[in-house]
Order: C-alpha cells, then sequence, then structure tokens
C-alpha cells in the first residue's frame, strides 16, 4: 500500500520505511501476535448475549436454594489435546540408537466429557471410543468395558461409550444427564439441581429438559460462541489437562528411549493428567475466574470488556463498521473504487437467545399452541369451502 501510495521503485521493499512509521508512531500503535478468531467469536452482540445470561442466571440464583455442589458444568475436550507430538530432541544413552514414540493413544478414546461442581467436586467422566469394525481392531486395541461404570479408589466414577466418530449424540447426552442426575440423588435429597452446558444443537432437548424439570433439575445454556469466555471447565481446568498431558508425554518419551522398553502400552497419559487437572482446586478456580461460582456480574462483565470488541465511543459505529469504512477510503485513493463486499453476521433464532431450560420450554409450548391453532384454521377453512361447494 506505501509503494502504490508514495511511488516507490518496484525493488523497494518498504522495511526501512515499515521500522521509521513503528519508531514515529510508537506512542499510538504496537505490534502484537493476532489471535486466531471466528466472526461469530469477534461479533460486537455477543456483548448482549452475554448480558442477557447474566440476567437470567441472576434470576435463577434468586429463585432456587441452590449449593455449590448442585450446580454443575457439563462439558467436553479432546482426550487427545492438540499439538501433542513427540519431543524434536531426546536425551538417550550414549551408543544406543533412540526410538520415538508415534501415539499414546492404544483405546481410540477421541472425547472426554467431564462433570464438576462448583464445590470443586467432580461428579464423574465420560469417555467416547471411536468405534470401528471388529475385523480392523486388533485384541490388544479392543475396549475391555461396554458402557459400565469403572469406580476408582477415592475418585470419581467413569462411563464409556462408543460412536462411530467417537463425539456427543443426542442419544448420549440424554444418558450423561440422567446419569449424573442419579448420581447427584443419593445426596441431593429435595434441593434442587441447575446443570450449566453450553448451546449445540446436540444438547437442545426439550423432553430431556421437561423430564428434568419433573425432578427440580434445571438447565442453563451459555450462549452460542461465548463458552471459551465465561464456561468454568474452559477455563482452569481444561488448560491444566492440556498442559499436563504436554507434560506427561516428553516425560513418557524420554524415558522409553532411555530404558529402551515400551512404557506406554498399558498407560494413557490422560488417566495421569485429569487427576491433576481435576483436582478440586483447579475445579474451584474455574467456576471463580469466569465469575459463575461465588457469583460476580463485575468479573464476568470485565472478561467482557476484555474480549468483546466495544462499539465506537464517538457512537459512529461499532469497529469493523470503520474498518470498512477506512478501506472503502483507501481502495478509492488508489483505484478510484468504492466496491467492498460486506459479509454480515445472520441473527440467531428467538431460541437460541433463550438460555434458561424453563424458558426454553414455555418457547417451545407457545410454538406448539400457535401450530395447533394454525392448523384448526386450516381445518375450519377446508370444512367451510366443503360446505360451500355443497
Amino acid at each position: 500500500m506505501a509503494n502504490e501510495i508514495y511511488l516507490k521503485r518496484d525493488y523497494w521493499d518498504g522495511t526501512k520505511w515499515l521500522r521509521g512509521f513503528k519508531k514515529r508512531w510508537s506512542h499510538i500503535v504496537t505490534t502484537r501476535k493476532s489471535k486466531r478468531s471466528t466472526k461469530e467469536r469477534s461479533n460486537t452482540d455477543l456483548r448482549e448475549y452475554i448480558q442477557k445470561f447474566v440476567a437470567q442466571y441472576k434470576e435463577m440464583l434468586a429463585s432456587l436454594n441452590l449449593i455449590p455442589d448442585f450446580i454443575v458444568d457439563i462439558d467436553e475436550t479432546k482426550a487427545e489435546p492438540a499439538g501433542l507430538t513427540s519431543p524434536p530432541e531426546l536425551f538417550g544413552t550414549r551408543g544406543k540408537s533412540e526410538h520415538h514414540i508415534q501415539s499414546l493413544i492404544k483405546d481410540d478414546c477421541r472425547t472426554l466429557v467431564v462433570c464438576a461442581a462448583a464445590s470443586g467436586k467432580t461428579w464423574m467422566t465420560v469417555k467416547i471410543y471411536q468405534a470401528r469394525s471388529s475385523a480392523t481392531l486388533s485384541n490388544k486395541a479392543r475396549l475391555p468395558v461396554k458402557d459400565q461404570t469403572r469406580i476408582l479408589r477415592g475418585d470419581w466414577p467413569t462411563f464409556y461409550a462408543r460412536h462411530r466418530k467417537g463425539t456427543m449424540t443426542l442419544d448420549l447426552w440424554r444418558k450423561v444427564v440422567r446419569q449424573l442426575v442419579d448420581e447427584m440423588d443419593l445426596t441431593r435429597g429435595d434441593r434442587p439441581a441447575l446443570i450449566l452446558c453450553d448451546h449445540p444443537k446436540v444438547h437442545h432437548d426439550i423432553e430431556l429438559m421437561r423430564e428434568m424439570l419433573q425432578r427440580d433439575v434445571h438447565f442453563l445454556f451459555f450462549p452460542h460462541n461465548t463458552s471459551h469466555l465465561i464456561q468454568p471447565l474452559d477455563g482452569a481446568p481444561f488448560a491444566v489437562y492440556k498442559q499436563q498431558a504436554r507434560i506427561f508425554r516428553y516425560r513418557l518419551s524420554t524415558a522409553s528411549a532411555l530404558s529402551q522398553s515400551d512404557l506406554l502400552e498399558e498407560v494413557t497419559y490422560e488417566d495421569n493428567a485429569k487427576h491433576l487437572a481435576f483436582a478440586t482446586e483447579v475445579i474451584k478456580a474455574g467456576f471463580r475466574d469466569r465469575g459463575i461460582w461465588p457469583f460476580d456480574e463485575s468479573r464476568i462483565l470485565a472478561i467482557l470488556e476484555k474480549n468483546v470488541p466495544l462499539p465506537d465511543s464517538n457512537g459512529s459505529g461499532s469497529i469493523p463498521e470503520e474498518a470498512i469504512l477506512f478501506k472503502t477510503q483507501i481502495l478509492k485513493e488508489l483505484t478510484g473504487t468504492s466496491r467492498v463486499k460486506v459479509t454480515r453476521v445472520r441473527g440467531l433464532e428467538e431460541e437460541d437467545q433463550l438460555y434458561a431450560g424453563h424458558l426454553l420450554i414455555e418457547l417451545e409450548d407457545r410454538k406448539n399452541a400457535e401450530l395447533a391453532r394454525q392448523r384448526a384454521e386450516k381445518e375450519r377453512e377446508k370444512e367451510e369451502v366443503a360446505r360451500k361447494k355443497k
């Protein structure tokens, strides 16, 4: 751009000019590493959605006599976090050949589901495995248990499931919620419970919400594209899990190279990392840092101010709109045209702007009543047409 504006020669690369520009304007501009984000996550309407969520959460806290043990967040993460590659260099014994471990997962586990409470208690975990045909699955890689509970001594129960892709499904979501409520009912008594979760379609089951409401279990969904900001398990717990998984892989890779034996056959890093990541203090920190429990509206709004772009202070428009205006002026100056293709973010549906389970049930009942009324109206019209013809 500077080359065309200042009419420099073709061989001019602008490196020296760029250094001078940054130095002259260092009190205003700076360079930093960019963070990848989707258009939906950078949408300024997220501010409105989060504020609605906070209002509904505050209302539910006021109406329900909740205790931390029964404010439960359910979230999924990859069983093998991204970036888990073997280290480029390993310590080894001089004079002996080294070997690298390519994979630590022997049982095709793809998704880890965690159900943790605001008190720091981990109620249960679910490991979802990728299903394969028996012809391609060796005996060593077969899952030793099928949909049964394994109670670890002094620890939480772990459940197992299989799916073609190893991901959450609607049927599995129903099983997870019902099993979680059964676990809580052992000590819950007549106390209400609140389940926090993100808002994909697979979690949007009205019939399950009705069933749970009969058991005094309520749902609250995080707004779309905001769980990375305010969902407790997406904070400290999953961050520690990914960190410990990487550390454990490096340690096992080095130990295997030194001893010249495969130490990883009966051990997966996930079982070791999760005990550190889902410890009581880490779970509490996840809820506290996101302002979910103890409820801290100012903390949630501070996260909002830091991560979601503000509209321009002079009221002339949002930051993206100002960027489009600037780009239009530059293009007009350089090429004589101001045509800029603008893609607008589609607004959310009405049900996607409601986050409390009982509000979603009420909306579904209104929609069903309206459909029934429209069907009755059409039937009356058909009967009237038939009567006139007769």
